[in-house]
């Protein structure tokens, strides 16, 4: 699409385009996809009518425009508005992983979060929020116990009215669904317990991995993943790329066995609740 997007992109229709020229960014783009689409041009309507500007092929290390796809494509984009460039500090197109795709590569979109700050643009502020514990098998008997009867036959007594009626509205139905959803969770909340969370929207704090799924194998998996890229990054020879490869392959393999594992367990734990 690059020789469409190459003349549009030149041009004055865009009212901010000085600000390319402040910060030193090519108004005409790079790129080594010479195929232009009905989709290309839909999106160069877009970037014109919002005045964005596209990333790729102008910016960081893409500026000599790498493809964003196995068959040296560009398929995929990042764009901006004019005000939001100088905050962006780098932009590259990653190498190909099937770890991340079959077909497309990893997009990295570097943002500079000290200036923003600075800008008022953005606050760093907390939101707490309550969760409930976590679901325990262990627990399931004290669970139906703190279940409250009294509310479930209310319920079953409205449902029993209902039954007489022709007619039922759209809202006492959700209002039916909402009182049996906080009967539930009401009893859940007294089995389990509650964890208040603190969310910062900027934290330096590492962060946990929280899923289920994800064991001692997967971080091993990923350490080794993540040596295996920062060889191929220093030193780009042929054996530290299908190490490279071979990583992402033995990684995946280790989160799909886990997953498929954890949605089976739990397949056998709801079979069990049944009975």
């Amino acid at each position: 699409m690059s020789l469409l997007f190459n003349i549009f992109t030149d041009q004055f229709d865009y009212t901010d385009v000085h600000i390319l020229d402040n910060l030193k960014i090519p108004r005409e783009r790079n790129s080594p996809d010479n195929v232009v689409n009905g989709f290309g041009r839909k999106l160069l309507d877009f970037c014109k009518s919002n005045k964005v500007f596209i990333l790729n092929g102008r910016v960081g290390q893409d500026v000599n425009a790498k493809p964003t796809s196995r068959n040296n494509s560009v398929i995929d984009y990042i764009v901006c508005t004019s005000h939001f460039l100088q905050f962006v500090s780098n932009f590259e197109i990653g190498e190909f992983s099937k770890l991340f795709s079959d077909v497309h590569s990893p997009l990295s979109l570097h943002i500079d979060c000290q200036s923003l700050i600075k800008n008022n643009e953005i606050e760093n502020h907390s939101v707490q929020q309550n969760m409930i514990g976590k679901w325990k098998m262990e627990k399931i008997n004290e669970y139906r116990k703190n279940i409250d009867t009294d509310k479930v036959d209310c319920v079953i007594s409205k449902l029993n009215t209902y039954n007489d009626k022709e007619n039922i509205s759209k809202n006492d139905m959700n209002n039916l669904v909402h009182e049996v959803s906080d009967i539930l969770i009401d009893s859940a909340k007294l089995t389990f317990g509650t964890n208040v969370y603190a969310k910062t929207m900027l934290s330096n704090s590492k962060k946990q991995n929280n899923k289920q799924w994800y064991d001692k194998d997967c971080n091993k998996a990923k350490k080794e993943l993540r040596k295996s890229q920062r060889l191929y990054k220093k030193y780009g020879s042929n054996i530290f790329k299908e190490r490279l490869r071979q990583s992402e392959i033995y990684y995946k393999k280790v989160m799909d066995g886990n997953i498929k594992k954890l949605n089976a367990d739990m397949s056998d734990n709801m079979k069990k609740l049944k009975k």
